[in-house]
């Protein structure tokens, strides 16, 4: 009789030691699916709102350049844009589905891809800007063919900034599209 007590104690033992561990891993999957979720939809609403204000803004102009059509605007644009990717990149791994992880890259690398075409862009004004300038207070003709290849190089440029932010607008629609379809839009309010 006592064995019968110690083996039925202990099965129940192992029993609740199943169940509790079965419930402490439930409870870590469900919070690790809930940092998920909160880093998809901390996601969309940077891509969200980034690419909002840039589409009300200098967007419009990038996308009536003409070929060779240059973007004589400096755009005071930072680095520092994307704080959800960068500061939670090492969850990418995790989010579910193959297809939503490769368009969070694709969106993110187009974007960064974008500020430096930006970037660059900004460093061909400059150049042109002070070219102009010190072609008006010397006056030459090397410093007027200097000015005219900084132009031209902005010319020239003006194509590669418009490819970069049509490819840019593609990947954050993208994402924006299946994280919508999946749920990940945050809640308005």
């Amino acid at each position: 009789m006592a064995i019968v007590e110690v083996l039925a104690g202990g099965a129940l033992t192992l029993l609740g030691v199943y169940f509790t561990n079965k419930h402490s891993r439930d409870m870590a999957d469900e919070a690790q699916q809930e940092l998920l979720r909160g880093f998809l939809k901390g996601l969309y609403c940077e891509l969200d709102t980034i690419y909002e204000i840039h589409r009300g803004e200098v967007g419009p102009m990038i996308d009536a350049l003409k070929s060779g059509e240059p973007l004589l605007l400096f755009y005071p644009i930072g680095q520092n844009y994307f704080t959800v990717f960068d500061g939670n990149s090492e969850l990418l791994g995790r989010v579910p589905g193959h297809d939503m992880r490769t368009a969070a890259i694709r969106a993110y690398m187009f974007s960064k891809s974008f500020v430096d075409t930006i970037h660059k862009n900004n460093e061909l004004y400059d150049d042109f800007t002070k070219a102009i300038l010190n072609n008006r207070q010397s006056p030459s003709e090397a410093n007027t063919l200097t000015a005219r290849d900084a132009y031209d190089d902005l010319c020239t440029y003006g194509e590669q900034l418009k490819k970069s932010q049509k490819r840019a607008y593609a990947a954050v629609d993208h994402f924006i599209g299946l994280a919508k379809a999946r749920g990940f839009q945050p809640a308005k309010g």
